[in-house]
This record gives C-alpha cells, sequence and structure tokens, in this order.
C-alpha cells in the first residue's frame, strides 16, 4: 500500500466514525436540553417504580379475597369433576336404536329361524331315509329344536 491509499483507508474510517457517533447521540445530547431528557427518564422511572409497588400490592390476598378464591376454587373444581363424570357416564350409556331397526332385526332373526326349521326338517327326512335303507348300525339321533322364549 502506498501512501495515497493508506490515507484514503484512515479518512473513510474517521468519516464512519463520524457518521456513527451522529445517529448514536441522543437529540437532546448538548447541556441546556440534556436536562430535559434526565428530568424525562427520572420521571418515568418514578412511574414505573410505582407501578410495580401497586402491581405486587393488588396480589396480596387479604382474608375475605382468601376465602373468595377458595369457595371459587371449590366451586369451579366441583363443576369440573361433575362434567368429567357426566361426560363419562352419558358416553357408556346406550345409543338410541330406532323402530324401524328393531323391527328389521327382529324379521331378520325370523327369516334365520325359518330357515333353520327348514335345514332341521331337511337333515330329518335324510335321517329317516338313511334309516330305511339301513346304511348304518347305529341309531337315529334325535335333532331338538330349541325356541327362545324372546321370538
Amino acid at each position: 500500500m502506498d501512501v495515497q491509499d493508506k490515507n484514503e483507508y484512515f479518512w473513510r474510517y474517521q468519516r464512519y466514525e463520524l457518521v456513527r457517533e451522529y445517529f448514536e447521540k441522543p437529540s437532546f445530547n448538548y447541556p441546556p436540553c440534556s436536562l430535559l431528557v434526565y428530568m424525562f427518564l427520572f420521571i418515568r422511572f418514578l412511574k414505573r417504580a410505582r407501578q410495580t409497588r401497586y402491581r405486587i400490592f393488588k396480589r396480596l390476598a387479604t382474608k375475605t379475597l382468601d376465602i373468595k378464591w377458595t369457595d371459587f376454587e371449590a366451586a369451579a373444581t366441583y363443576e369440573h369433576a361433575r362434567n368429567l363424570v357426566e361426560n363419562k357416564y352419558r358416553s357408556r350409556k346406550q345409543p338410541d336404536i330406532s323402530p324401524d331397526l328393531i323391527e328389521r332385526m327382529q324379521k331378520d332373526i325370523a327369516k334365520l329361524h325359518e330357515r333353520t326349521q327348514h335345514l332341521m326338517n331337511g337333515m330329518e327326512w335324510m335321517m329317516k331315509a338313511i334309516e330305511r335303507v339301513k346304511m348304518s348300525s347305529e341309531a337315529r339321533p334325535k335333532f331338538e329344536t330349541t325356541r327362545s322364549s324372546d321370538s
């Protein structure tokens, strides 16, 4: 680097520092105006300190407030527990079945019973036929048809 390059580098650095210093300084930096800034900062500090104390004071519970909080918590807990129990039993409740569905199921059961009876009659006929031709030396088994009391 020659002298001209070093000089230009140094000059640019100083210019950068000057611009940065200008933008970093507060608006009222000089003595007569800086007093306004300090007064503003002091008032803001006092205001925040007062608000903080007030907020902390609000959080302290008195005896009556503590009783009200306890009653509220008990009521809320009771309500929550009651809702949980109701939802649990409500979900176990059997769903409502429509009368059409019941009628259709009864018809299906009757058809199944009819088909079973038809099969039993056919089996009885086959057993009698086997007995007539004497295909088996064993006695013919008896088929018992049970009929449920619901149908």
